[in-house]
């Protein structure tokens, strides 16, 4: 720690940084990467939890819901009691998405990914680097990832996007 030096990081962005001190006692600042090249899985807290239940419920009760076939070859979820349910994990003003889909798709934007069903076999690549969707966890993406979805395999997300 150095006296008058100080950082604040929001609680939600991950950064990690070094430091360095010049032979001149001035502290230089660089990151080691950028928020935009991290991605991360984290255990659902209870309140996701809880909607993640209802949606993967509701869905279950009802094999008819409305889905819209989008320009990006996912489906679109058209019922708003799903967005209903999943409203007390939503940011306000915020893009959301609940959709599904069972091809490879390109995500272009930041947010977090979460399955509202099993999905094994399922991944994002990222730099050449796969990370696993697993039920009851959700993945913090940048932007421009790559999602594949297993053979045979139908794909249930609700994605929060930054």
């Amino acid at each position: 720690v150095y006296p008058g030096c100080d950082i604040t990081v929001a609680k939600s962005s991950p950064l990690n940084i070094r430091f360095q001190l010049s032979s001149t006692n001035f502290l230089h600042m660089s990151p080691e990467t950028t928020i935009e090249d991290q991605i991360w899985a984290e255990d659902l807290d209870d309140n996701e939890r809880t909607v993640v239940d209802g949606l993967h419920d509701w869905l279950a009760r009802n094999e008819r819901a409305r889905w819209k076939q989008s320009k990006h070859g996912i489906e679109l979820c058209q019922e708003q009691e799903l967005y209903d349910l999943a409203s007390p994990i939503l940011p306000k003003d915020a893009k959301n998405a609940i959709f599904r889909t069972n091809s490879t798709w390109q995500l272009k934007e930041s947010g977090k990914l979460i399955p509202i069903y099993a999905s094994e076999g399922c991944s994002i690549t990222y730099k050449s680097t796969k990370y696993s969707l697993e039920y009851g966890k959700k993945l913090h993406l940048p932007t421009q990832v790559t999602l594949e979805v297993a053979e045979q395999c139908m794909l249930y997300l609700l994605w929060i996007v930054q």
